[in-house]
């Protein structure tokens, strides 16, 4: 498990005049075997090695993952420089994608992309006889409340004395949700939560939106039709369904905003060239990136100028331009040292169809 400390300890280290390699591992057991985990550490720290990495860091990384590690968590994130003797070794209770990076500090954005995507949030189990709400960080249950109120009959005879009867059951499940919101909104409080799902059958989950306050409707991402009974890791797997929709929303968003500004022509690129050019001229922001993209393309071997075209000579320096196989872990890497944000995008149409890559930009 890490927090927001462990977070900001990485991003304060800086390998001066020598490498970091960053590693994100998935050992999720439900997904793959151990073998298939350590093959594909195999190959990502050959991989590493050919961009730069220290041999010394792929052999530390390799060493923890044999000998020391317990593969209990879906995955793992390593960093290391071992010239410096910095090292950290953090397992992660929530899905992780394969990833690597060489550069001069450590590549803690998917880090903060998990702590966007499943830090603090609750959900409320409500049926009109009470509530369950269960507070859950990064896959972990961090803390729970709940109240069940007066038991409520359902009158099934007719006539006046059992619709007056029903009145009253149908009073009691008013108060009961009514109850159950405030405890919602004051646990919501105290944890400083600011998300929020609500699970249960669908009348009385819309009753108990009714009676949120408005900003607590705001922060709800989601409803899901569920048992107050419901165990809490059916209640987390449910949950992180509407997450990922969430997450993914999020992205399109952002993908659009990067499409519209470079179509309009704003503050946008889209396509490997243009995307290439804005980042030599500094210009970039927010690097957007489909998850899984390669592409070829030619660097300067002077003065580092990458150019999706041959031009025989660098633009910049006149310096002779050589082919690279995978221009993008280039760019990636170039755009962490320069302090941009990276953002690794999954399954999103318009963005394949804009050339898999894009940025939106500082002007």
């Amino acid at each position: 498990m890490f927090d927001e400390k462990d977070v900001r300890e990485l991003a304060a280290f800086h390998a001066d005049g020598a490498t970091v390699l960053s590693l994100y591992l998935s050992t999720d057991p439900s997904r793959h075997l151990k073998d298939e985990a350590k093959l594909s550490l195999r190959g990502m720290l050959k991989q590493a090695i050919a961009l730069g990495a220290a041999q010394s860091d792929a052999d530390r990384m390799e060493r923890f993952v044999d000998l020391e590690y317990d593969w209990k968590a879906k995955g793992l994130a390593m960093f290391s420089c071992q010239e410096e003797g910095f090292w950290r070794a953090l397992p992660v209770s929530v899905p992780v994608s394969n990833h690597v990076f060489v550069a001069d500090r450590p590549y803690v954005k998917p880090l903060s992309d998990m702590l966007d995507e499943y830090g603090k949030f609750a959900v409320a189990l409500v049926d009109q006889e009470g509530t369950r709400v269960i507070l859950y960080h990064l896959g972990m249950v961090e803390d729970t409340a709940g109240t069940f109120g007066t038991e409520l009959k359902r009158h099934k005879q007719g006539g006046w004395a059992a619709q007056r009867l029903q009145r009253h059951e149908d009073a009691k499940a008013h108060q009961n949700l009514k109850e159950a919101a405030t405890i919602v909104k004051d646990f919501c409080k105290k944890h400083q939560c600011k998300r929020l799902i609500v699970g249960g059958q669908e009348e009385t989950v819309s009753k108990f939106l009714a009676m949120l306050p408005k900003a607590m409707r705001d922060s709800v991402i989601g409803t899901m039709p569920i048992d107050i009974t419901a165990s809490e890791s059916e209640a987390l797997e449910r949950a992180q369904d509407l997450l990922e929709k969430a997450e993914r929303a999020r992205e399109a968003e952002l993908v659009q905003q990067v499409i519209t500004a470079a179509t309009k022509g704003g503050p946008g690129a889209i396509g490997l060239a243009d995307t290439l050019t804005a980042l030599q001229e500094e210009r970039v922001h927010i690097l957007v990136v489909e998850e899984g993209f390669q592409a070829a393309a030619f660097r300067c071997d002077h003065c580092g100028y990458i150019g999706a075209q041959d031009t025989g000579k660098c633009v910049y320096c006149g310096g002779p331009m050589v082919p690279i196989k995978d221009a993008v872990d280039a760019i990636v890497r170039r755009a962490i040292q320069r302090g941009v944000e990276v953002e690794f995008v999954q399954g999103n149409d318009a963005l394949t169809r804009a050339g898999q890559i894009g940025a939106l930009l500082r002007y």
